[in-house]
């Protein structure tokens, strides 16, 4: 690899969190002594499937992915827009069950970098910024899980529709899907399909939201979430 295209990767590779914080020789000791597979996606193509043993790291450098996540039961599911630059489920490579929770397709032309587990248990062993900024996602991922159960508790059915919305994303940004009926909403929170029909309509009115049969579109999770007051 010339000096100029391994700048270049190089650059490609800061983008992640887990090469940020990188010395030149860091970043030029996994270029040169990693294999990196390099793969394109057409868009509408799926990438992973929910359930899916998780065996590689998969770094996606350019494009949209659309990220599918659905209840356990079937109840309901969660459709996400994400761009690049994303790593899919990183913290399904180690531990149990080592499963994708999300099917993920490529929602326009993708490019990705995967890196089997085999790679990444060398990286872990021999850069020690690569270790410790995978300590620290999963670290964050476990803090977060953790502190949610002992926040405050939402007091209003707007609040606890508005932060059933945001724990159920994947990532706290972006425009969402939520294929879920009225009904189920109100049986989830105890009251009235009527009660949860006009909480959703004010929220259309000030735009948070777009309503159809069996879906309701967020244009930006991070708007809704703003007008939440737990």
């Amino acid at each position: 690899m010339g000096n100029k295209a391994q700048q270049r990767f190089g650059e490609v590779l800061a983008q992640f969190t887990l090469f940020k914080g990188m010395s030149i020789s860091d970043l030029t000791q996994v270029m040169d002594r990693t294999k990196f597979d390099f793969r394109k996606y057409p868009a509408g193509k799926r990438i992973v499937k929910a359930g899916e043993v998780c065996h590689e790291l998969l770094m996606v450098t350019h494009g949209t992915l659309r990220l599918v996540t659905t209840h356990g039961k079937g109840h309901f599911a969660v459709e996400e827009t994400i761009d690049a630059p994303y790593i899919i489920q990183p913290e399904n490579l180690y531990g149990l069950p080592r499963r994708y929770r999300s099917t993920v397709n490529s929602g326009t032309a993708v490019n990705l970098i995967s890196l089997n587990k085999r790679e990444v248990n060398i990286l872990l062993e021999t850069i020690e910024v690569f270790r410790i900024n995978l300590l620290n996602t999963l670290s964050t991922q476990s803090q977060v899980l953790l502190n949610e159960p002992w926040a405050a508790s939402p007091q209003s059915l707007r609040d606890m529709l508005q932060a059933f919305f945001v724990r159920h994303c994947v990532q706290p940004q972006g425009e969402k899907t939520f294929h879920i009926l009225m009904r189920q909403l109100a049986e989830m929170h105890g009251c009235k399909k009527l009660t949860v029909s006009k909480v959703l309509n004010a929220m259309k009115d000030e735009g948070l939201v777009r309503l159809s049969r069996g879906k309701i579109v967020i244009p930006e999770i991070n708007a809704l979430a703003e007008t939440s007051n737990p």
